[in-house]
């Protein structure tokens, strides 16, 4: 895989998988205007308004509203099918394209965001590469042998870090252009990459302040926007109907039979927000 490939593959991913986000966005958002219109525009008929149209208005706000929310559930499916968290390149690549993912890392000149992105993707195919691959019965020095030296020891930098998000782009950069050059010279100086691995970010050394820490937790990823996205829906549902619910009951028991209603809903919005907790947590750890 070459170095335009591996560009391509990642950006096809970033684009696709934050392309959903959007649409989840968009069909919540008319899902929300529609649902309120429409509850709104209840209450006041219920309150004896008259309301110019007030049927066509209704219909058409509540088959908005159901549309958007129909999307929803189509793009939350299509999400939970969409590899993200677990995407990675490792089944196109050969071993010798450990310099082609080198030198993808050192020129990466796309947004931060994205550069983060990449950086959790090209670790999962490293440790692929290192688990999948690797045959460390080479003969010292032999050419193979280097491949899989450089793709242990990009590892080794990313297993360092742990949080990708707290990877310092410019040290990345500056620690694969070594490896790419001793790669080239089939000569490994562990230590010298080790000292670079350890360096503090470049912000640190650049504001003077020892324990200054950069921090990038509210860098949230599309795997945890659509639990939010989901939760905020189920929450939204149950709002929803007890409105109505409590406008149209008149049963003496009503408490029981608004829990029967809207009980169902209440253990998905647990089961949501663990989910989401859970995402939260795992956004750190690649």
């Amino acid at each position: 895989m070459t170095e335009k490939d591996i560009n391509k593959k990642l950006k096809e991913y970033y684009k696709k998988k934050w392309g959903i986000v959007k649409k989840l966005f968009i069909c919540l958002f008319l899902m929300i205007i529609f649902v309120i219109v429409n509850a709104v525009l209840s209450m006041l008929k219920l309150q004896g308004y008259e309301i110019k149209n007030y049927e066509i208005i209704s219909n058409v706000s509540a088959a908005v509203g159901v549309c958007a929310y129909i999307l929803l559930i189509v793009f939350v499916i299509k999400a939970a099918s969409f590899p993200i968290g677990s995407y990675s390149l490792n089944r196109n690549m050969a071993k010798s394209d450990i310099v082609n993912i080198l030198k993808y890392i050192g020129s990466m000149n796309c947004g931060l965001n994205e550069q983060y992105d990449n950086l959790m993707v090209l670790s999962r195919t490293t440790n692929n590469m290192v688990h999948d691959i690797h045959n460390w019965g080479q003969k010292p020095g032999s050419e193979e042998d280097c491949y899989n030296n450089a793709w242990n020891l990009l590892d080794r930098y990313f297993q360092e870090k742990n949080d990708i998000l707290s990877i310092d782009i410019e040290n990345i950069k500056e620690y694969v252009n070594k490896l790419l050059s001793q790669l080239d010279n089939r000569l490994f100086d562990v230590n010298m990459l080790a000292e670079i691995m350890r360096r503090p970010s470049s912000s640190v050394l650049n504001s003077g302040k020892k324990s200054l820490k950069v921090k990038f937790k509210f860098r949230l990823n599309a795997e945890t926007i659509i639990c939010a996205i989901c939760t905020i829906t189920l929450l939204l549902i149950v709002v929803y109907k007890s409105i109505i619910f409590w406008e149209i009951c008149t049963a003496p028991n009503r408490i029981i039979e608004f829990f029967l209603t809207i009980g169902s809903d209440i253990i998905a919005i647990v089961f949501a927000a663990f989910s989401l907790k859970a995402c939260w947590h795992a956004e750190y750890k690649e």
